[in-house]
């Protein structure tokens, strides 16, 4: 079983969703939390050229976050079109 936690932007992010998003992306964790990020449940990939990062597709919104043994730790929420933009390596 794994546990979703937050980076500071992260929170401030997904704080800044528009609601149904949000509350799109809360039943998408309690999924994440269970069946871990490559259940076909959820639309889930890896990003190619950065290591352990992946994303969370809801609608055009998306979820980037850090894959670890036990953790999802989302570092960024945003529109598709904006949300790419300067990813730590």
């Amino acid at each position: 079983m794994a546990r979703v936690t937050f980076s500071p932007e992260g929170f401030r992010s997904f704080a800044g969703l528009p609601s149904p998003i949000r509350l799109q992306f809360n039943q998408a964790f309690a999924v994440l939390e269970v069946a871990g990020p490559d259940t076909a449940v959820l639309d889930t990939h890896r990003l190619s050229g950065v290591p352990n990062l992946w994303t969370l597709r809801i609608v055009a919104y998306r979820g980037i976050y850090r894959w670890r043994v036990d953790e999802a730790r989302f570092i960024r929420f945003g529109h598709r079109a904006q949300v790419y933009r300067r990813l730590p390596k």
